[in-house]
Formats: C-alpha cells, sequence, structure tokens
C-alpha cells in the first residue's frame, strides 16, 4: 500500500536527519580522541602540603591551563600523572601524542618517534592559542616533582613576572605575568645567557641532591641549597616542563612554519629560536620538575634490533688516564617526592 503523497517529504527528512545525526556522531567520535580530555579528580586528596600561595593557589598553578603529552597506549605513564595530579589537587589535560597513523602505528625509529614528538609540541601550542588563555604549562608524561610545590611556585612567579617586567606591579590574577615567551621550569640541560642578571629566591625544598651537577647533562648554573635561581636562558635540553605565553605560542608556531628542515628535536628547535633571539626564555634552577625515576625514554629507545654505535668523543692523548666521574650524592632528590607518594597507594588511585 503507497503511502499518502503528503508523508513522502517528511520520510525523506526524516532520513535526512539521521544521517546527518550518523555523521556528526562519528565526527564527534574522532574529535574527542585527539583532543585533549581532561584528567581532573572533582574531589582533590587532602595534600598536607598544599598550603595558600596567593596566585597560584587554583587548580592549574596560576596558569590558564595544563595540558601533558603521553602515548596513547602508555598507561603506566597516564597512572602516575592522574595519581600526582591527585595528590597536588591541580588540573591536567590529557593530550595525545601525535600518530600518523592511530595509536597503533609503530614508530620504530628516533628520528619518527622525535618527529612525532615535535608534531605533539605543535598541536598542544595550537590549542593553547584556539584557547585564548594568556599562559599555559606543558608537561612530559614522565615528571615528578615535590609535593611541597606550591609555596615556591608562588615565590617563582613572582620572581619571574618581576624580572620579565622590572618595577611592574605584581598582579594576582596573572601572577606569571606575561612579559616573555618561555619559563623552563624542567630540564636536563641549561644555563644563564652570559651569567647576567640572575635573581636569588629563598626556596626552601632546595636540597643539595637538586645541585649535583652529576643530574645534568653539560652545565647548569650555581646555586645553593634553600635557594633557587632565576635567569635568563639558553642551551636549554629536554622540554619535561616548560610555559609558554599566549603571544610566545604563536612566535614559535610561526618559526615552525617558516623552517625548511624537520628532523630536528623540539627541544633543539626552541634552543636555536632562543639563540637566535627569535623568543625570549627564563628559567629556573634547579628545575622544579625533573624525570620520574623508572620510566624508559618513548623517544631515545632503542628499536629492537637496531644497531647504535656511540659517537667517540674521546680527544685524550695516547696513555692518558680517564678522569674520574663524579659520583652522585647520596639522599632523594625530592624529599616528598609526588611519584614516590603515588607508588606507595596504587591501590587507592583505582577507587578515584
Amino acid at each position: 500500500m503507497n503511502l499518502p503523497q503528503i508523508k513522502k517529504p517528511y520520510i525523506g527528512l526524516g532520513i535526512l536527519v539521521f544521517l546527518i545525526f550518523l555523521l556528526l556522531t562519528s565526527f564527534h567520535t574522532e574529535t574527542i580522541s585527539r583532543e585533549s580530555i581532561s584528567t581532573f579528580i572533582k574531589t582533590p586528596a587532602q595534600n598536607p602540603f598544599m598550603k595558600s600561595s596567593a596566585g597560584v593557589d587554583n587548580s592549574t598553578l596560576g596558569f590558564g591551563k595544563i595540558t601533558y603529552i603521553t602515548v596513547e597506549k602508555s598507561r603506566e605513564r597516564q597512572r602516575g600523572m592522574e595519581c600526582i595530579a591527585h595528590n597536588a589537587g591541580f588540573k591536567m589535560d590529557r593530550h595525545y601524542a601525535f600518530s600518523p597513523i592511530g595509536p597503533d602505528f609503530l614508530i620504530e625509529t628516533p628520528k619518527q618517534k622525535a618527529m612525532s614528538a615535535m608534531l605533539s609540541h605543535v598541536e598542544v601550542l595550537r590549542e593553547i592559542r584556539s584557547s585564548g588563555v594568556s599562559t599555559a604549562l606543558i608537561l612530559e608524561d614522565d615528571i615528578d616533582f615535590d609535593l611541597r610545590i606550591r609555596p615556591s611556585l608562588a615565590n617563582i612567579a613572582k620572581a619571574v613576572s618581576n624580572y620579565s617586567n622590572p618595577g611592574s606591579q605584581y598582579d594576582i590574577a596573572h601572577p606569571w605575568g606575561t612579559g616573555w615567551d618561555i619559563v623552563w621550569l624542567g630540564y636536563c640541560c641549561g644555563y644563564p645567557w652570559d651569567n647576567i642578571d640572575i635573581v636569588s629566591i629563598p626556596d626552601p625544598i632546595v636540597n643539595a641532591k637538586q645541585l649535583d651537577p652529576t643530574m645534568y647533562i653539560g652545565k647548569t648554573a650555581n646555586g645553593t641549597v634553600g635557594n633557587r635561581l632565576i635567569f635568563k636562558a639558553h642551551d636549554n635540553i629536554c622540554t619535561l616542563a616548560y610555559a609558554v605565553s599566549y603571544e610566545g605560542a604563536g612566535k614559535i608556531l610561526g618559526h615552525i612554519q617558516n623552517q625548511t628542515h624537520s628532523n630536528e628535536p623540539w627541544d633543539l628547535r626552541l634552543n636555536g629560536f632562543i639563540r637566535d633571539g627569535k623568543i625570549t626564555s627564563i628559567a629556573t634552577h634547579p628545575p622544579v620538575f625533573l624525570t620520574g625515576k623508572g620510566y624508559k625514554s618513548v623517544i631515545h629507545e632503542k628499536p629492537v634490533g637496531e644497531t647504535v654505535e656511540k659517537p667517540k668523543t674521546d680527544k685524550r692523548a695516547e696513555g692518558e688516564e680517564k678522569p674520574a666521574k663524579p659520583k652522585p650524592l647520596p639522599g632523594p632528590v625530592f624529599k616528598e617526592s609526588s611519584l614516590d607518594h603515588c607508588r606507595k597507594t596504587w591501590d587507592e588511585l583505582e577507587q578515584i
């Protein structure tokens, strides 16, 4: 039996609406899988080290947002990041590292891994520009820090704001200021530019282990126990934790777009922009964030079956003895390590 003519337009309209619904649903699902996914714990743990620190006492440590980059299959690292966020009481967005095909795509060579990491940071910078926040903190997924971090960050933020814009009035709504492009809070190598304009601020959580030169690659600034240095930096290596301003993110994206070569690791690219005077950089020493123990690098790990020859850098004369390597100082890097606290209470995390 044929339907009345009057109902045919409604049937066609219904089919059209259904097809549009399917299209939008599939697009939304794909978008969500690539977008940052909030890992904020609605009821943060009662951290005994969380003291009131005006300006950085919010869920994003005084920044507009915090994003951490992780490989989609790295559940152990994601678990660690979720736990330290829970214990420290701050909010992070999770951003899955760039993969040219999908999460199951095998990236084998160090060059491919470095390229994937670089594109992941570029994606995050674009998100920062789209969100319109004045500042943002970008973290890698293998960090550790002292749970007594907030009072320290309060002093660091004031010092950075004044360092980048001397004489300016401190704005509690924008505790880090905006007169900079990058602030390095976690790295493995870095030192002051021409050793000038170094500011020392008191920080009781800085211990001798954090100043130990065996912890870093190359040169580091000199420091003293109980104090942290703020300085204009260059030659920073590793992007464990760095903050960018809205303007800084735009500058970096512009310079990346104008580059003709594409094989350089992300930290060396930023380092080159800083050395060329294209972006301004401030760093703290010792770093606030360091690499957590027990994690393997997802970028520098040797692929299966590949033999990597170490470069010959020994230029000593024949018969000259090799100088003894300094032994690391004993004791923990962080007295109240966020990762140590998490690993002691993994069962509690499962109930969050």
